[in-house]
């Protein structure tokens, strides 16, 4: 049997405060492991340009929000920064997310979990982060900005910025068991839900 032993950067506490060293942590893994697309849930953009800034040789991929989303403040930011992606060439993608649509309309409307919400707050327990990164790899194979089982990098965060960097192996949502964690590169430490 062999075994490689790898690190992981464990954050004290989740969140925005992590953002800049989770960029740095994740262009260091994917320079050494010749990794060339990054996937990143940044709703606003922001965290997408800083990290188009401090790796313009890498190909970046914006997951945001959709339209439909009651989150008009975070809507309108992205509108602004929208051309500044679009210059730095980041392919921005911005759809339905995987875990929410119709079931997160059957869920409030009716109570009583949904696959979607289950798998949503399952991944919740390893962090926040986790679920946005892999909801958002999720996406973008969806409408085909990555292609399934082509290793990327992907991250997100908790509550704003990105505190989670995963190497994954995406698949579509129609597939959604195919889709692999194959790597932590690094994460916050919480409890069990403790995103609130």
């Amino acid at each position: 049997m062999t075994s490689e032993e790898k690190k992981i950067t464990y954050f004290t506490e989740p969140g925005e405060k992590n953002t800049d060293k989770t960029i740095d942590l994740a262009i260091k893994y994917a320079k050494e492991n010749n990794i060339k697309t990054i996937v990143i849930g940044s709703a606003t953009g922001a965290s997408a340009l800083k990290l188009k800034e401090k790796a313009p040789e890498l190909e970046v991929i914006d997951v945001t929000y959709s339209e439909a989303v009651s989150y008009e403040e975070t809507l309108e930011a992205f509108r602004k920064n929208k051309e500044k992606l679009e210059e730095k060439d980041i392919k921005i993608v911005k759809c339905t997310h995987a875990f929410s649509g119709i079931d997160k309309c059957l869920f409030k409307k009716f109570g009583g979990p949904t696959s979607s919400v289950l798998i949503s707050e399952t991944l919740k327990l390893i962090s926040e982060g986790t679920k946005v990164a892999v909801e958002s790899a999720l996406m973008a194979a969806d409408v085909g900005a990555i292609k399934a089982k082509e290793q990327v990098l992907a991250l997100g965060g908790t509550s704003h910025g990105v505190d989670t960097c995963l190497l994954v192996e995406p698949s579509t949502t129609s597939k959604f068991f195919e889709f692999g964690i194959v790597e932590i590169i690094c994460i916050p430490k919480v409890r069990g839900l403790a995103h609130g």
